[in-house]
């Protein structure tokens, strides 16, 4: 009797958690405990990687030290005006460039541009000055 008496509780239970909408039942019951644990595992580990995640601006740059690949990255900014090898298009070709100015009136002109040539480089480093450098040498 006692045990009818239980089974007739949680049915009542159960019942008073669903609601008809639309002809559709819709219970309002317990997150299951899987996802109790999965959110607050989630939540966890979402504060420990705020505290100690390094910030944008202290992370390494791909153009940390003079390299030619670091150079080979920057000179994306070159591919609209000068070419995709940087043969030339809109712009003069950029192979031989270093031979012909020198590497004094490149950085020049790539910090403060030139008639239609923008000044592209004027907020690099000299690290990434120094890799662009180095990379248009290897087109000569």
């Amino acid at each position: 009797m006692e045990n009818n008496q239980r089974h007739n509780d949680k049915a009542k239970q159960e019942q008073e958690h669903v609601d008809v909408v639309n002809g559709m039942k819709q219970g309002h019951g317990r997150i299951p405990k899987f996802l109790v644990f999965v959110y607050t595992f989630l939540g966890i580990w979402a504060v420990a990687y705020a505290l100690g995640a390094t910030p944008l601006d202290e992370r390494e740059t791909l153009a940390a030290g003079v390299s030619v690949e670091a150079g080979k990255g920057l000179a994306g900014s070159c591919l609209a005006c000068h070419g995709a090898d940087l043969s030339g298009g809109l712009g003069p070709s950029l192979i031989g460039t270093i031979g012909q100015l020198g590497e004094e009136e490149f950085e020049n002109v790539m910090r403060n541009g030139r008639n239609t040539m923008p000044a592209l480089g004027a907020d690099w480093s000299e690290d990434q000055m120094g890799s662009m450098i180095e990379y248009l040498k290897t087109l000569e």
